[in-house]
């Protein structure tokens, strides 16, 4: 028996001693937004859950910026593959069923093949916290994004953490076109 309490005590006093996560500092939002459009280069990885109309389906995702050109891989849960995507200053190119197809435009190729709505080419700055041109945005009282609406787009962001001294989102809901888009970052990458 006192071996019992003893192993409980010691999960407690463990449990009470973790690290608390970071403290967010507070950010002047012009700076904080011209930090994030300076990088450039990053990825992260993390879950996406896509919900439209009685249709979910959830994947790991891995996402990697380099400049203007992107890499999105989709991958189930034991990590065969879903899809990848890529766009550069040339084309989109989409491997989905074993199987390469071209495009001008990532988006639109996306939905013709997948038909899920996800508005890719303005994702790379959505995914940083960055707003866009012609954004209607809402900032918390630190300094960064809360939500933006971007035509019929609704971005909330719902957790932030700090990666290298800049605060990116961790937790994001994107909603338009009837659907929901749920990011979950495990890992940030910045080069």
């Amino acid at each position: 028996m006192k071996l019992i309490i003893y192993a409980i005590l010691m999960m407690l006093v463990t449990a009470c001693a973790s690290k608390p996560p970071a403290i967010l500092q507070p950010v002047e939002k012009q700076r904080h937004q011209q930090h994030l459009a300076d990088l450039q280069d990053w990825q992260f990885q993390g879950r996406l859950a896509y919900i439209e109309g009685k249709q979910k389906q959830s994947a790991s995702v891995q996402w990697q910026q380099q400049q203007k050109d992107f890499s999105l891989s989709l991958t189930t849960f034991i990590g065969i593959q879903i899809l990848a995507l890529s766009q550069d200053e040339e084309q989109a190119i989409l491997e989905i069923d074993d199987q390469t197809h071209h495009a001008d435009n990532a988006t639109a190729l996306l939905y013709e093949l997948t038909q899920w709505h996800i508005p890719v080419n303005q994702m790379s700055r959505w995914l940083k916290g960055q707003k866009t041109a012609g954004d209607i945005v809402n900032y918390s009282p630190s300094g960064w994004i809360t939500s933006l609406t971007h035509g019929q787009w609704q971005v909330n962001y719902q957790q932030y953490k700090q990666v290298n001294q800049v605060a990116l989102p961790h937790e994001i809901v994107v909603k338009g076109q009837g659907l929901t888009i749920k990011l979950r970052i495990n890992k940030w990458t910045l080069h």
